[in-house]
């Protein structure tokens, strides 16, 4: 029976191990350059090894996404804990995210949707609206703490910041106008804040940025 226990911690073991080591690489390289060789050499296993714990590239890359998901949600809370009032922790996530995006293979959610589709909805259908709910609530604490003007729609405004977000992932037509995903989410965010913020969260943005992205959207 403990040999059977023993076993089975191992495997799991194994698969996070696979997590840990193929989740970088989908994300800086994407799914299209990221192999199955690539993640098995990188986890020093076999292939063999390798499709015993995911049958297919589909799984793993399933997996990692929702490895991330949780990594994310995880840092996020790490965030709002340590941060005096909302716009500090809104900050702290920008910044978090920010690094993010500019790690990640530029095409990422154009190839996703583009060799996943199903994949792609149903990741979008299950946290969609759960965003929107999450940063309404953010705004609508904001509101408490002045730093929101009174009488906003704080789910209307959170849900075009998303439908603006989305726009992130039509790389190609970003391209035409020769933007970057930086600029398109630093745009979105700064100006999205600056829209339902009240004159002291104003302030507060306007020292965000002198500190931390030296006055470009001044």
């Amino acid at each position: 029976m403990f040999g059977h226990e023993e076993m089975k911690f191992d495997i799991m073991d194994l698969k996070q191990r696979i997590l840990q080591e193929a989740s970088p690489l989908l994300f800086e390289m994407g799914p299209v350059a990221m192999t199955m060789d690539m993640v098995a050499r990188s986890c020093g296993i076999s292939k063999r090894t390798l499709y015993g714990q995911f049958p297919d590239k589909k799984s793993l890359i399933r997996e990692c996404m929702a490895l991330d998901h949780d990594n994310t949600a995880a840092e996020f809370k790490k965030i709002f804990d340590g941060a005096s009032n909302c716009f500090e922790a809104l900050f702290g996530v920008f910044s978090f995210m920010r690094k993010k995006l500019a790690s990640m293979h530029i095409s990422f959610h154009d190839d996703i949707k583009r060799l996943y589709p199903d994949l792609y909805c149903s990741l979008h259908k299950e946290n969609d609206q759960r965003r929107v709910m999450g940063l309404a609530s953010v705004l609508s604490n904001a509101q408490n703490e002045g730093l929101v003007v009174e009488g906003i729609n704080t789910q209307v405004a959170s849900f075009l910041f998303f439908a603006t977000i989305k726009s992130l992932h039509r790389n190609s037509q970003i391209a035409e106008y020769e933007f970057t995903q930086i600029d398109v989410f630093d745009g979105a965010f700064i100006n999205f804040l600056r829209g339902v913020a009240s004159h002291k969260g104003l302030e507060l943005i306007e020292c965000y940025l002198k500190k931390n992205i030296n006055n470009r959207y001044k």
